[in-house]
């Protein structure tokens, strides 16, 4: 019985660690990845892809500057305007600092 408890007490502490790490609305954040750009003409979407499970919407970024670094290595700075899980949309990042990343 107390190994089931210690289990039980072990996975929540890693459940709750692993939840106190995700980015909240408002938090500042820097993330790396390659700008694909999805969707079609005119309502194009820029997309920062980090992993093909792992893709955040990019906003406020300029079409000219999304379409010059498409298909790029990117580094995205800005506030998440959307967490993952939030839905069924992608999440978000309100970009405030787009750089090529060589």
């Amino acid at each position: 019985m107390n190994s089931f408890v210690t289990a039980a007490v072990v996975a929540t502490a890693l459940a709750v660690a692993g939840c106190s790490a995700a980015p909240r609305v408002g938090d500042a954040l820097t993330l790396q990845g390659t700008l694909v750009l999805k969707g079609n003409e005119p309502k194009t979407t820029p997309v920062l892809v980090r992993s093909p499970s792992e893709q955040w919407e990019l906003q406020q970024v300029a079409p000219a500057t999304a379409a010059a670094l498409q298909n790029r290595k990117v580094q995205a700075t800005g506030v998440v305007a959307r967490t993952p899980g939030q839905g069924p949309l992608l999440p978000a990042l309100r970009v405030t600092q787009l750089l090529a990343a060589e």
